[in-house]
C-alpha cells in the first residue's frame, strides 16, 4: 500500500499545482461560487486606481452585468471595506425580464492611502454567494508621460511606493514595478503621494530615438505610438480622466527640424491630446542643446517658444541637473528634475505655492551700455544666484558669425534680482541677438533660482537699443517685514498700519507644500507665526493683500 501511494505522489504533486494556478488565475478571485447564467461585464480589478475627481475627491466605478433566473439570485449585494473594515454595503433587487435581468450598481471610494476590498454577492434567501471580489483598490490621478529616451528607466527603491500604479499588457494593474515608469517620473508621483496623500497612476508610451512626427496621431486613430496610448487606457478605463501630460522629446529632431516645423507638429500632437483627453493639463521638458549630440538649437527655443504660444502649457528647465550629455545622473539629475515637474504641476493643480514653480525664463534684452547687456527673466521670485562660471554658456549673434563668435570669446556677467548683465570688448553694432545655449557637461557652471531651478535656455533673443519703458504698476505690492529670517522658535511679521486692508499669510515648504495659512484683519499690525515644529530648511512667507500683488520673503528654520 505504501508502495503504491508514493507511486502517484509526483502525479498527484503536478495536479494539485494545476489545480492552484487555474485557482489563482480565476477572474472571480477565491472563495467564488459563481456560475453558469452570471456574465459581469464590468468590475474593478486587483489594484486597480480609479480616476479621481477633484470636485468630491471620489473614484467611481459602476459594476454592471447580467444575470439569468434559473441562476436563483432575487438579489445583488455589494460590500466595500477599508483596510479590512467594512465601511458600505447595499442590496440591489434583480428585475427579471425574459428570465434575465441586467444590473448597473454605482460605487465610490476616496482618494486616500487606503486600500479598498470590493465583494459582490449573490443572494438567494438569506444565504449570499460570493460572485466577484477586487483587492487593493484606490481612487487617484493619472499622468501620462510620453517622449524619447530620457523618459525610460525603472523606478528607484527609494521612489517606490504601494499606492503608485500602472498598467501593462502583461500585468494589468500593478504596482508601478511592472513598468518603466522613466527614472524621474516616480519622483513626481511619491511627492504627490507624500506630500497631498493622493494615489497616482504612471502611463508611459515613450520611445527612444525617433523624431516628433513618429508620436502624432494616425488617420487609423488606434495605430501607432498615440494608438497604443490610447488603447491602454482604455483598457485600463481611466482614458476619460487623463490629469495631466508630461512630454520629454527632440533631441532627434535636432539635426533638421526647424522651429516653426517643430512647433507645428507639436501643436498638432496638443490639439488631439485635448480632444482626447478632456480638461489635461500639459507640460514639457526643455531639451538642452547638443544633448545626445545634435547639432542645431532649434528644438529647445520651440520648446521655449511653444510655452509662451500655447495658453496652459508650461515647460520645465533641464539645466542644473547632472547629466552625461545625453541622459541624466539620478542623483543631482533625475531626481532634481523630478522634484522640479512636481512643483510646477503642484502649483497647478494641488494648490501649493507658485513662488519659483515655473523655471525662470527670458522676457526682453537691451543694451544697458555700449557693450553692456541686461536681459530681464520673469518667473523669478527673490534674487537669481550664480554657480560657477556660466558666462561661456551665452553667444552673441549678428549678421556676421565670425564677429560675433569673436566678441562671445570674453562674455563675463553678473546677476542682479531678475536681471543677467553680461559685458564684452568690442565694436557691438554688428550684434542683434543673445542666446543662452547652456552645456552638455557634467560641471555646475549655472544661473539658478532660490530653488536651484536653471533658466530656460534661449537662442537669438533680440536686443533693443535702449531699456523698455516701464510698465505702470497700478496695484502696488503688499509690504512687510520679518524678524528674524533665520530662527528656530518663532517669527515676527509687521507691515504698515495706514490704509491697511485685509490680509492673508501662508508658508510654503521648498518643494511648494503649503505648512501654515492664517487669515489676518485689517485692524491686526503683525502677526507672529510659532514655526518650532516645522523641519529645518528653507521657507516662503506670502503675504495676500487685498487690492495688491503678493508679496515674499524668505526664511531658514534652523
Amino acid at each position: 500500500m505504501f508502495v503504491l501511494v508514493t507511486s502517484f505522489l509526483p502525479l498527484y504533486i503536478i495536479t494539485m499545482k494545476k489545480l492552484l494556478l487555474l485557482f489563482l488565475l480565476s477572474p472571480f478571485g477565491i472563495c467564488t461560487n459563481a456560475q453558469n447564467g452570471i456574465d459581469i461585464t464590468a468590475f474593478p480589478k486587483d489594484k486597480q486606481l480609479l480616476p479621481r475627481n477633484v470636485a468630491t475627491n471620489k473614484g467611481y466605478y459602476t459594476i454592471l452585468g447580467k444575470i439569468q433566473q434559473n441562476t436563483g439570485f432575487s438579489a445583488l449585494h455589494l460590500k466595500i471595506f477599508k483596510a479590512e473594515t467594512l465601511v458600505k454595503e447595499s442590496s440591489h433587487p434583480l428585475s427579471f425580464n425574459q428570465n434575465s435581468a441586467s444590473f448597473s450598481i454605482p460605487m465610490e471610494i476616496n482618494a486616500e492611502l487606503m486600500d479598498y476590498k470590493i465583494e459582490l454577492y449573490g443572494v438567494k434567501n438569506t444565504d449570499l454567494t460570493l460572485l466577484r471580489k477586487a483587492e487593493r483598490v484606490v481612487a487617484g490621478d493619472v499622468i501620462v508621460i510620453n517622449g524619447q529616451s530620457n523618459n525610460l528607466g525603472s523606478a528607484v527603491e527609494t521612489d517606490q511606493d504601494p499606492f503608485m500604479r500602472s498598467y501593462s499588457e502583461q500585468f494589468g494593474w500593478n504596482e508601478i514595478r511592472y513598468i518603466q515608469p522613466s527614472k524621474w517620473g516616480p519622483r513626481i508621483a511619491k511627492n504627490i503621494i507624500d506630500n497631498h496623500k493622493i494615489p497616482v497612476a504612471i502611463f508611459n508610451e515613450s520611445y527612444g530615438g525617433v523624431r516628433l512626427d513618429y508620436f502624432l496621431k494616425k488617420a487609423d486613430p488606434l495605430t501607432g505610438n498615440y494608438g497604443e496610448m490610447l488603447k491602454k487606457l482604455e483598457k485600463a478605463e481611466v482614458k476619460s480622466n487623463v490629469r495631466a501630460i508630461i512630454w520629454w522629446q527632440g533631441e532627434s529632431d535636432g539635426w533638421e527640424t526647424s522651429i516653426d516645423e517643430y512647433k507645428n507638429m507639436y501643436k498638432k500632437l496638443q490639439a488631439d491630446w485635448f480632444k482626447d483627453f478632456k480638461n489635461v493639463k500639459c507640460y514639457l521638458f526643455q531639451i538642452r542643446f547638443r544633448s545626445c549630440t545634435h547639432v542645431k538649437p532649434y528644438i529647445m527655443e520651440a520648446q521655449r517658444q511653444l510655452a509662451a504660444e500655447i495658453d496652459g502649457l508650461n515647460v520645465m528647465s533641464t539645466n542644473a541637473a547632472r547629466s552625461d550629455g545625453c541622459h541624466f545622473y539620478y542623483t543631482g539629475g533625475y531626481d532634481s528634475l523630478g522634484n522640479r515637474m512636481y512643483r510646477l504641476i503642484a502649483s497647478e493643480m494641488y494648490g501649493a505655492s507658485t513662488v519659483n514653480a515655473q523655471a525662470p525664463d527670458v522676457e526682453k534684452a537691451w543694451f544697458s551700455a555700449e557693450n553692456e547687456i541686461t536681459i530681464q527673466l520673469k518667473n523669478v521670485v527673490g534674487n537669481l544666484k550664480t554657480i560657477g562660471n556660466p558666462w561661456p554658456d551665452f553667444r552673441l549673434e549678428g549678421l556676421d558669425a565670425a564677429i560675433t563668435d569673436k566678441l562671445s570669446q570674453n562674455i563675463q556677467g553678473s546677476v542682479s534680482g531678475s536681471q543677467i548683465i553680461l559685458r564684452f570688448i568690442g565694436d557691438s553694432s554688428s550684434v542683434k541677438g543673445i542666446s543662452y545655449l547652456s552645456h552638455i557637461e557634467n560641471r555646475d557652471d549655472w544661473i539658478v533660482n532660490l530653488l536651484g531651478t536653471g533658466i530656460l535656455s534661449f537662442y537669438n533673443v533680440p536686443i533693443s537699443a535702449k531699456p523698455p519703458a516701464p510698465k505702470p504698476n497700478t496695484e502696488g505690492v503688499a509690504t512687510f517685514d520679518i524678524s528674524p529670517t533665520v530662527t528656530g522658535n518663532s517669527i515676527l511679521l509687521k507691515w504698515p498700519t495706514t490704509k491697511s486692508n485685509k490680509k492673508r499669510v501662508a508658508i510654503y515648504n521648498a518643494v511648494g507644500v503649503q505648512v501654515f495659512t492664517k487669515e489676518v484683519d485689517k485692524e491686526e499690525k503683525n502677526l507672529r507665526v510659532d514655526i518650532s515644529n516645522f523641519i529645518s530648511g528653507h521657507y516662503f512667507v506670502v503675504l495676500n493683500e487685498v487690492g495688491k500683488r503678493a508679496s515674499v520673503r524668505k526664511i531658514v528654520k534652523i
